[in-house]
């Protein structure tokens, strides 16, 4: 799906304004910063970005796991700040990061 679409896959860069990134965005309001995010499924890492960028302590580190290298890839390319990583979750074997 990520190699042969011209534009982000479903529209993952236009959620700022979602429901579910608002809701998520609220709860999480009630927290302190943290000093790391992880994101399963992070897909092109825009939703890992929104919430790194209201809830990521100055010296924290966000990380970006999907089951598609070319996702991992793009994100990588797309927020070079963050780590990302190929992870299969019904698979026992550690992810490995790009």
């Amino acid at each position: 799906m990520y190699r042969n679409s011209s534009t982000i896959p479903w529209h993952q860069d236009e959620q700022r304004d979602w429901v579910d990134v608002r809701l998520t965005k609220a709860l999480l309001s009630d927290f302190e910063l943290f000093n790391e995010i992880h994101d399963l499924g992070c897909g092109t890492g825009d939703y890992l970005d929104l919430i790194c960028h209201s809830k990521l302590a100055d010296d924290g580190q966000g990380f970006g796991y999907d089951i598609s290298q070319t996702a991992c890839r793009m994100a990588g390319s797309r927020f070079p700040n963050y780590l990302f990583g190929v992870l299969d979750l019904t698979a026992s074997k550690q992810p490995v990061c790009l």
